[in-house]
């Protein structure tokens, strides 16, 4: 009966053992899902800033040489620059007026876009 139990016992040492090194390994497979995940998100949104700084950096220098050439026709550069700058300023007005309810809920659902797919994949896996 000694030797059952110690055989029992050991079994039991094993299945714990067993049990720490599953738990251990998940948790380091999770860990490393969320750093794939995020940098696979910072990844994206650094191509998204880049792009939009290279086409920002366009639209800059199309509006400055709009503005001369508009100038050069008007004989008065800063009416040309001026007359670019006006629809500008209507489209800051507008978005300063609007910028709470559309542009939240826009930044909002693009974050939960970006977000679900990795609580969808963690879901997935666990069943």
């Amino acid at each position: 009966m000694l030797h059952s139990a110690e055989k029992w016992m050991g079994r039991v040492n094993e299945l714990k053992n067993d049990l720490t090194e599953y738990l251990e390994a998940k948790f380091q497979l999770l860990a490393l899902k969320g750093i794939e995940s995020l940098t696979s998100l910072l990844t994206k949104v650094i191509q998204k800033i880049t792009t939009l700084i290279f086409s920002l950096l366009a639209l800059l220098f199309l509006m400055i040489a709009a503005a001369f050439q508009i100038g050069e026709w008007l004989d008065s550069t800063a009416l040309g620059f001026a007359l670019i700058a006006l629809p500008f300023l209507i489209l800051g007005i507008y978005f300063h007026h609007t910028r709470s309810k559309t542009l939240s809920s826009r930044i909002e659902k693009e974050l939960f876009d970006a977000f679900q797919p990795l609580f969808q994949n963690d879901k997935k896996e666990t069943e």
